[in-house]
């Protein structure tokens, strides 16, 4: 298993998924089966304890940190290519599973050559951008991926042309993980959580709330410092904002306390991917409030908007009961843990390594 683009903050703590993904998709092998970590550093100190047999730690992390700093985001695009390369050097391998990509990867591959590894991928988006720079991305997209020998893909309606192909959701339905945050009372109060990208939109999402007096509470790791303090100065006593690194603990309990769960993606730069945030507030009985495109690839119930402008209304009219009991029948029915776990094996095993 390869995560080559371990993100973290100034003192190499870990952000985002990655490692609590590493957990999860080394439970889907046998636990007597080998499975090595090629990762980050900031990845392979925190999943020391997961049953790897072995982790190799590659040079780099990526540090989220000075994000609109344009030799910064040149020099981290090196050090993606450095760690890329130093996956295909390590030899003996009878598989290679990729399972966090990006562009680059895929631009990577299209210039890379033969490799003797036989190769997988973990997909959860093709594309991003607009114009001429969309299609431009998508091309690398599709291009990049026929170089693997076989791709996951994560959304179900995603047009996936390779060698092999499987769908897999970003996440499972883990009744010891998720049952007893779900049963915690829901406040009359709506969260917005996970890392504080340029791609959200929370300069609009505090200005609508502002003026709504609904209690919101935006909690995640800001990329951009500035941009934390000029939201908390913006924001009204109705809203709290915390730039953190949430254990999984304490973002299992402010999702699971909450009525909604808001995701102000920009959907210029959020089409065609899923949304592990938007998963998870179906498993712990939020109601998702999401971009209709989002909750539509994504073939989940929400409060959907085509703008941001829309949603007070939109929460206002909605009947929240009938969004989670479709959202719990399509829980219960398509992302129970040993299901998917017994296709991922049957597939993996036409690889030959199990």
């Amino acid at each position: 298993m390869v995560d080559y683009y371990g993100t973290c903050d100034e003192q190499g703590k870990a952000i985002g998924h990655s490692c609590k993904v590493a957990r999860e998709y080394r439970d889907l092998f046998p636990e007597k089966e080998t499975v090595d970590l090629v990762a980050s550093p900031c990845i392979a100190k925190e999943v020391r304890k997961a049953g790897f047999t072995h982790i190799y730690r590659l040079p780099y992390n990526i540090v989220e940190s000075n994000y609109n700093k344009l030799s910064k985001r040149i020099i981290d695009k090196f050090k993606l290519f450095i760690n890329i390369h130093c996956v295909f050097k390590i030899r003996g391998y009878d598989l290679l599973w990729f399972y966090r990509i990006d562009f680059f990867l895929l631009f990577y591959m299209l210039f890379a050559g033969k490799k003797k590894n036989r190769k997988i991928c973990l997909v959860y988006q093709i594309g991003g951008g607009t114009g001429i720079i969309a299609k431009l991305v998508e091309g690398v997209y599709k291009t990049g991926l026929m170089k693997f020998d076989g791709v996951i893909y994560t959304q179900p309606r995603m047009e996936i042309r390779a060698k092999k192909s499987f769908y897999m959701p970003d996440y499972w339905y883990k009744q010891e993980r998720y049952a007893r945050f779900a049963v915690l009372p829901k406040a009359e109060k709506a969260v917005c959580l996970g890392a504080m990208n340029p791609y959200k939109q929370l300069e609009k999402l505090v200005d609508i709330f502002n003026k709504s007096g609904y209690p919101l509470e935006i909690a995640g790791y800001f990329f951009d410092k500035e941009r934390a303090i000029r939201l908390k100065e913006q924001a009204r006593e109705n809203i709290s904002i915390e730039d953190i690194i949430l254990s999984e603990e304490e973002y299992y309990e402010k999702l699971g306390s909450a009525r909604y769960s808001v995701l102000p993606y920009d959907m210029n730069q959020y089409k065609n991917r899923t949304s592990g945030i938007l998963l998870e507030s179906a498993f712990l009985g939020v109601v998702p409030v999401a971009p209709d495109n989002l909750l539509k690839e994504n073939a989940l119930s929400g409060i959907g908007y085509n703008s941001l402008d829309e949603i007070i209304d939109r929460m206002n009219e909605s009947e929240t009961e009938e969004i989670l009991n479709e959202n719990l029948k399509k829980i219960l029915r398509e992302y129970d843990e040993n299901c998917i776990k017994a296709k991922f094996r049957k597939w993996i095993s036409s690889f030959g390594i199990i």
